[in-house]
């Protein structure tokens, strides 16, 4: 005959099985969360921007990409510079600079409007461009979503936990 207590702890199996599922879940929700977030900022940049859009190529450009998974889950917003190579002068703006023709050419020439007459072909040996004010679109966008991408990594962290059995 035994003095001892005996203590029986129902469940444990479950709560040992749920801690090992646990990471799978919290993996899979995180990437997930990552994926949507990148898609969020995308979203709202391609539509909300200053800079004036001719041909939407520079908002096709706007590309989301995971670049590491969970633990250290990471991603970039960015404009892809195959689709767009001005899109980095565009978002972070230019200071004064002089434009010449390239050699071999010596006159730079363009199609513009003729002081309220039409167009007209301009020649010129160079310009000074007074630089452009940056619009940074990624950045803003990233901004205003900042609660949306919290709400969305909680509901992630949340759902692995339901999924694992806590």
């Amino acid at each position: 005959m035994s003095d001892g207590i005996t203590i029986r702890i129902r469940g444990i199996k479950e709560l040992r099985d749920a801690f090992f599922k646990l990471p799978d879940m919290v993996r899979a929700e995180i990437n997930a969360a990552m994926d949507d977030s990148l898609a969020i900022i995308r979203a709202r940049a391609q539509r909300e921007h200053r800079f004036k859009s001719r041909s939407g190529r520079l908002e096709k450009a706007i590309v989301g990409e995971r670049i590491s998974d969970y633990p250290v889950a990471r991603g970039v917003v960015r404009v892809d510079e195959s689709v767009a190579p001005h899109g980095f002068w565009v978002h972070d703006g230019t200071k004064p600079h002089e434009i010449k023709p390239r050699p071999p050419k010596k006159w730079l020439r363009w199609v513009g409007d003729a002081g309220g007459i039409g167009t007209r072909v301009h020649f010129a040996r160079g310009v000074h461009h007074p630089g452009t004010k940056p619009d940074q679109f990624l950045y803003q966008a990233a901004r205003a979503e900042r609660r949306a991408i919290v709400e969305r990594f909680r509901r992630g962290v949340a759902e692995a936990q339901r999924k694992a059995g806590f």
